[in-house]
């Protein structure tokens, strides 16, 4: 159901005006083209990490050091894939993956690997990994009997389950913490009455339905504000895929753009937001009332976004 991703990275100073033309915004970046791209984040010290593998293609991580120009193959994970990736305040790279191994840290920058091991209930390829300063994080993985995440505060050493549904086979597919420590999720499924967004204002511990039931929410992201932005990749329903958003104080989402193929969401620390959209890039600059498209001839189909910490949109 989820298509083929173009192995293109492109890249984007935020600094440009409004009025700069398409063709001068992205840049193309060398990347192998035997692989696809799964995910991608980048580090206090501006090197980049992307995650591969779709289809027996090589799977693995990817690290540049010199903003694109050559790559390493920092961990290789022959034909199974790297499905998610993030790096907390010390600078620990985690990665998610399918296979054997399925979670792993590294602690020197992608030099070594060792492996992170979870306790059941806990089986599934891990899709979605959320850290948090430097102990904290959340993971979600593919499991049968419904939404789920793991929960850590002390860097893995122990872990708690929290479901937040029981709907076989949905799945957290990202997570989003607020200023006050409320952890939002979006879900997507596969069938009515499943997906939408969940909300825990207690780490986990019990979550409540904020919205968007019978939507394919694939991202989830909130502002300085607290206000949500969420992007559907399609609906089980007769709803209007798109960007929606739940600004706060308000009691319902509000649709932004109809779209599909939303999937993904940053929000830079000026606050302007960039989303997938249709296929393109859109971006707002009043907290999501107006878009525009950022026009990209390189790719058909962009599927993953970064804000890097030197102003850079991947």
């Amino acid at each position: 159901m989820k298509g083929e991703k173009n192995s293109i990275l492109i890249l984007l100073f935020l600094a440009f005006t409004l009025q700069i033309f398409s063709q001068n915004f992205w840049e193309e970046l060398y990347f192998p083209d035997s692989v696809t791209i799964q995910c991608i984040t980048t580090n206090d010290l501006g090197h980049i990490f992307i995650g591969t593998g779709y289809d027996a293609q090589t799977g693995g991580l990817y690290r540049s050091t010199d903003n694109g120009l050559s790559w390493d193959l920092v961990l290789d994970c022959g034909t199974f894939g790297v499905l998610s990736v993030d790096i907390n305040d010390n600078g620990y790279i985690y990665v998610g993956k399918n296979g054997f191994e399925r979670f792993v840290v590294s602690k020197d920058n992608g030099d070594t690997w060792e492996e992170v091991s979870l306790p059941p209930p806990s089986y599934g390829n891990i899709v979605k990994i959320f850290c948090k300063g430097q102990d904290t994080i959340l993971l979600s993985s593919w499991e049968t009997e419904g939404s789920f995440i793991m929960k850590t505060t002390d860097s893995g050493q122990t872990w708690e389950p929290s479901f937040v549904t029981d709907h076989q086979n949905e799945y957290v597919s990202d997570i989003a913490v607020n200023n006050n420590g409320d952890i939002y999720v979006s879900c997507d499924g596969f069938f009515f009455g499943q997906g939408g967004v969940y909300k825990s204002e207690n780490f986990g511990n019990t979550w409540e339905y904020v919205g968007l039931l019978n939507h394919q929410v694939m991202t989830i992201e909130i502002n300085s504000n607290n206000d949500v932005f969420t992007g559907d990749w399609w609906m089980m329903n007769n709803d209007t895929p798109g960007i929606y958003a739940l600004y706060e104080g308000s009691t319902g989402f509000e649709l932004l753009v109809d779209a599909y193929n939303a999937t993904d969401i940053v929000i830079s620390s000026e606050n302007i937001i960039y989303a997938t959209a249709n296929e393109d890039v859109i971006r707002s600059f009043d907290n999501g009332q107006t878009w525009e498209i950022i026009e990209d001839v390189l790719s058909s189909n962009t599927e993953f976004l970064q804000i890097s910490f030197n102003g850079y949109l991947y």
